[in-house]
């Protein structure tokens, strides 16, 4: 599964917790959850982890597609540039928490998760 689009402006919800996130306008149609992926930006391939659904955590009622890369770009802004996204794996379903701590704390095992999936797949999925 694949999707991409525009980097645009989000609530920064995510970059407040420590997650920083590319929000990316598509008009895909992909199951909710969350993903490991590949993320294509500026000719360049970066691992990492998809968000795809309504944050019911934040009562947001529409679905966002929202990449956090597993790169740090120290704070660098690329709006309106365009993403390409290939989802791997399904990691788990969405979900509403009981409090930001219990999302920041879920956040980490899923990026933990990523590592892990990277690390024992480097082999199968070379920067395709």
């Amino acid at each position: 599964m694949n999707f991409s689009g525009p980097v645009i402006h989000g609530l920064k919800n995510g970059r407040k917790l420590g997650f920083p996130t590319a929000n990316i306008q598509t008009e895909a149609a992909i199951e909710a959850g969350v993903y490991v992926g590949k993320a294509k930006f500026q000719n360049q391939i970066y691992n990492c982890i998809v968000f795809v659904g309504k944050s019911e955590t934040f009562n947001i009622k529409k679905s966002t597609y929202e990449v956090h890369f597993l790169h740090d770009f120290n704070g660098l802004e690329f709006y309106n540039e365009k993403v390409e996204v290939d989802l791997l794996v399904k990691t788990r379903n969405n979900k509403k928490f009981d409090s930001l701590d219990d999302l920041k704390a879920t956040l980490e095992q899923d990026k933990q998760e990523a590592f892990t999936f990277f690390s024992q797949n480097s082999k199968t999925i070379q920067n395709e």
